[in-house]
């Protein structure tokens, strides 16, 4: 990341790349202050990457300690099949592996 004095010697920079991260973080911001339910939030925030920035698949899951389960609250861009399991055990799938080695 360039620094603001780079930033003003360099005549070519593009601004409009930055402008439209900090135009999606308010964005963000706006959704995570307003949006009643916090797997809604999640899930507008996501439609909001993926619209944006073209982000093709994404999704957050949770580890929910009393259950030792894998838990998907969000996902955009998911098949399916994939989003209709919606849970997983420590070490299964991609997703479990992931959160199994920490």
């Amino acid at each position: 990341m360039m620094t603001a004095y780079e930033i003003e010697r360099e005549p070519d920079y593009d601004f409009s790349g930055q402008l439209s991260f900090l135009l999606t973080l308010q964005e963000i911001h706006r959704i995570l202050d307003l949006t009643v339910g916090f797997d809604n939030a999640v899930l507008r925030v996501l439609n909001i990457l993926s619209e944006r920035h073209q982000l093709q698949q994404s999704q957050l899951s949770i580890f929910e300690e009393r259950t030792q389960e894998i838990r998907v609250i969000a996902a955009v861009g998911i098949s399916g099949r994939a989003r209709a399991m919606g849970r997983y055990q420590l070490g299964e799938g991609i997703t479990g592996q992931v959160v199994k080695s920490g």
